[in-house]
């Protein structure tokens, strides 16, 4: 045998021959050292893997603990993460909710700054997730609001009433009530048409700090309810109107 032959050996597992060095001298040297390290890190994912899977199923359980109140929450009251373990962020709702509001209080102006950018370069974005979720949650929503009516019916009740008032004193008399009743069937068409909420908006609304405006067919503008609901009562001091995007 040749000194050549002495130094080599062929792996059992990669069957290629290598170095006497690339093998272990306190093992039984049958396989290199790279085929040891795959072999050993195949037997630390399966154990990994068993280990997950009894965590979840007791995390599925017992739920876990939020990082910030240190309560024991169950895993569909968890923020969702798809990119962390469990696919939830140790952080429950509630804690999530106040977390957001503070930072928005301390932010006010750089958060709709924020929203206004986004909302303008995804404008189809918006139409389809709103369409889509109108959809899928007709019911749901309608069910939210008979819950709320039930609950605490004199609020809407005061509203609309205030609501009724205002716009009948703000109707002029030379205000064209057909073209004012054209308006309201032409909303309920493009809401048909799009799949949204619709509303017939007051451009310079009727009731404001600053100006308050007509009901009549020249002040009318359709928004999504969204908008219109993000619009409110706002009417800028240059005299312009409140622009949606």
């Amino acid at each position: 045998m040749t000194k050549e032959n002495v130094s080599t050996k062929i792996c059992s597992k990669c069957k290629v021959e290598k170095e006497s060095a690339d093998y272990y001298t306190n093992k039984t040297g049958k396989f290199c050292k790279l085929c040891i390290s795959h072999i050993n890190k195949l037997k630390r994912r399966k154990k990994n893997i068993k280990k997950d899977i009894i965590d979840y199923e007791k995390a599925v359980n017992d739920g876990l603990i939020c990082t910030k109140c240190n309560k024991l929450v169950p895993l569909n009251r968890l923020i969702k993460d798809m990119t962390l373990k469990f696919n939830v962020k140790k952080v429950c709702l509630p804690c999530n909710s106040k977390t957001s509001r503070e930072f928005y209080n301390n932010n006010v102006d750089k958060c709709i700054e924020r929203t206004k950018k986004w909302r303008g370069e995804n404008k189809e974005h918006r139409a389809e997730y709103e369409k889509a979720y109108s959809a899928k949650n007709a019911e749901r929503k309608k069910a939210s609001q008979r819950e709320r009516y039930k609950r605490n019916p004199l609020p809407l009740i005061q509203k609309v009433k205030e609501r009724a008032d205002a716009e009948k004193l703000a109707t002029p008399i030379w205000a064209n009530k057909d073209y004012i009743s054209l308006w309201y069937k032409l909303a309920k068409i493009e809401q048909e048409r799009t799949g949204m909420k619709i509303h017939v908006d007051h451009i310079i609304p009727l009731i404001s700090d600053v100006v308050c405006g007509l009901h009549c067919e020249d002040n009318f503008q359709l928004l999504t309810a969204g908008d219109n609901i993000r619009k409110g009562r706002k009417f800028n001091s240059d005299g312009s109107c409140y622009a949606k995007d």
